[in-house]
């Protein structure tokens, strides 16, 4: 009995000590003993380098990589929408010589003439694909080649298609990649050049000819196409939005407005006849890059 006493007596009089000392390690402080060094070269090498860490965190960090504002990549939306309206002619060719030097060819040659009738394209038959990567396609000029299958001649320039005897024709290995069809190991005249003689293929007839002559089939009023451009950004980090369109714009605005750098800098709807006059300000080549047609 006496014993249990003793122990309860120790075991309260150890806590007591411990929180005691628990308190007085609070509100106690201790400092590091300093000793002064006095020579001059430890004393200049001590300030160097004070003034040398000084000019890293001033001068690079906050001015040179602006330490102090938070960076983000922005994100952006472009969504394009062009409008306008194509006219083609029907069985029309042309019935007078190329002069591309004659300013009075393009005027004439793009302006829609009475007593000629015209097919209608809109933007689904002239925006081919309707999404594109980083870019918008128009078409401005195509070739048009009605075919069905059969056999026919392979066009003249393809690699190893002009033939003179149907002994030509019989192995031509893997040149077949780069035909338009499967030969039939017949060499005949070709339609396109009387002149010359060509494999006969089975594929679809008549086959494409790339150096046709293109004007028969130019799109008019190209010039006229306005694309509307609706770019938004946004900084998520700083939850910051913005966009090309003004707040006091209205849908009204838009419909009715072009963009021009002096006239209305504000407009989001640009037309490729003002493009095309600021890419490239000769007359002759800005027709000239809506006659031409390019293969990739």
């Amino acid at each position: 009995m006496v014993n249990n006493r003793l122990n309860s007596q120790t075991r309260y009089t150890r806590m007591s000590s411990q929180v005691s000392s628990f308190f007085l390690s609070v509100f106690s402080y201790s400092t590091v003993r300093s000793a002064t060094i006095k020579s001059f070269k430890v004393g200049i090498v001590y300030r160097f380098a004070q003034v040398l860490l000084l000019f890293y965190i001033i001068g690079w960090e906050l001015i040179h990589n602006k330490g102090y504002q938070k960076n983000e990549r922005v994100c952006s939306v472009v969504t394009t929408k062009v409008k306008g309206q194509g006219f083609v002619p029907i069985n029309m060719s042309l019935h007078r010589k190329v002069n591309y030097s004659d300013p009075s060819y393009f005027e004439e040659f793009f302006s829609l003439k009475k007593g000629i009738e015209y097919k209608l394209l809109d933007t689904a038959d002239y925006i081919i694909p309707p999404n594109e990567y980083n870019s918008i396609f128009v078409m401005t000029n195509f070739i048009k080649t009605e075919q069905k299958q059969g056999i026919c001649a392979e066009e003249y320039n393809k690699y190893r298609a002009t033939c003179q005897t149907d002994e030509d024709c019989a192995s031509i290995d893997t040149v077949l990649n780069t035909w338009n069809g499967i030969p039939t190991g017949k060499c005949i005249q070709s339609l396109v050049k009387p002149e010359v003689k060509v494999c006969e293929i089975k594929a679809w007839c008549p086959a494409e000819h790339d150096n046709d002559r293109y004007e028969d089939n130019v799109v008019r009023n190209v010039l006229n196409y306005t694309i509307f451009i609706k770019n938004n950004i946004e900084f998520k980090l700083f939850n910051k939005k913005q966009r090309n369109i003004l707040k006091n714009i209205t849908n009204s605005y838009i419909s009715q407005c072009t963009y021009h750098d002096e006239n209305d800098p504000y407009c989001p709807v640009f037309q490729i006849g003002y493009i095309l006059e600021k890419a490239e300000p000769n007359s002759t080549e800005k027709h000239l890059m809506l006659l031409r047609v390019r293969f990739f």
